[in-house]
């Protein structure tokens, strides 16, 4: 396979770029804090798990230079508050996500990372669809992707965690509201 330049991308306020291995100890703070965790695995990692988290991100980001995991920081001051996620599930589907230090929310900051993956999803051919997966506890991020134009198709429950699915089709059109 070809290895094409690895993307940056920005969004209003925020840059994109995607975790290489020296991007660990940035990625252990959030894997490690309960209230970024809840709705993600339901408990904090273990700095093992999160080796093993993060290591797989690095596999995937390896296999598609435009799509995988992304570290995100403020374009201001360069901080981390998080991570995005754009990662195909087939030929032509992604999964888009984040997750973002408790410090960062309340700021809009999910509504910004939603619009520009989505926005960023629509210039790769390939994509005809995008997905979200969100904990059914978590209304907010619910209310994001809904503000998106993201439509909920099903739910699933799995070891006593209940999965929201939401899908959107391409065009990929999405709201300027950026509600939270």
């Amino acid at each position: 396979m070809e290895q094409m330049a690895t993307p940056a991308f920005t969004s209003e306020r925020l840059t994109y770029t995607k975790f290489t291995p020296a991007d660990f100890t940035d990625y252990l703070g959030l894997a490690t804090d309960a209230s970024v965790m809840q709705y993600i695995t339901g408990k904090p990692l273990t700095e093992a798990e999160a080796r093993t988290r993060f290591d797989n991100y690095l596999k995937t980001n390896q296999l598609h230079a435009e799509a995988g995991f992304f570290r995100v920081n403020t374009q201001v001051d360069g901080v981390f508050i998080g991570l995005a996620k754009l990662v195909y599930t087939t030929a032509d589907s992604a999964e888009i996500g984040y997750s973002l230090l408790p410090a960062f929310w309340g700021r809009k900051y999910a509504s910004e990372i939603v619009s520009r993956l989505v926005h960023y999803a629509a210039a790769i051919p390939r994509l005809t669809q995008l997905i979200a997966l969100v904990d059914s506890a978590n209304t907010i991020s619910a209310k994001v992707l809904t503000n998106h134009l993201f439509i909920r198709t099903h739910q699933t429950i799995d070891e006593s965690r209940s999965t929201v699915w939401y899908q959107l089709r391409k065009p990929f059109c999405h709201s300027s509201a950026a509600a939270e």
